[in-house]
């Protein structure tokens, strides 16, 4: 939390205004990092481009996004081991049931 109040140019506790805990901020990013992706699938079926193609230009799109993300691949580590206690795996997995419908969609 100190490191990404310093990264937001914030005190600690003023980011506390936004985020209730450590959990609910590594969900944040977990749930801007599926939208980003996400947004990328929702544009594919508006081309004109064969099925494969646009299936291969998600592909490359999502994973150019994860590659863009890097820098914070650690904090992703933090949310899957959130996302792995007791407290916040029932949140993590209705998050990943939406996020999938929505990529099923």
């Amino acid at each position: 939390m100190d490191d990404m109040a310093a990264a937001a140019g914030m005190s600690k506790g003023c980011l506390y205004d936004y985020f209730e805990n450590k959990e609910d901020l590594f969900f944040a990013v977990f749930q801007w990092s599926q939208r980003k992706i996400l947004s990328i699938g929702v544009e594919q079926p508006k081309t004109s481009a064969p099925i494969k193609e646009r299936i291969s230009n998600f592909v490359e799109a999502a994973v150019s996004t994860l590659v863009d993300q890097v820098d914070i691949y650690p904090l992703t580590l933090e949310v899957w081991s959130a996302a792995a206690t007791r407290d916040t795996r029932r949140r993590f997995l209705d998050a990943m049931r939406a996020l999938y419908a929505q990529y099923r969609g």
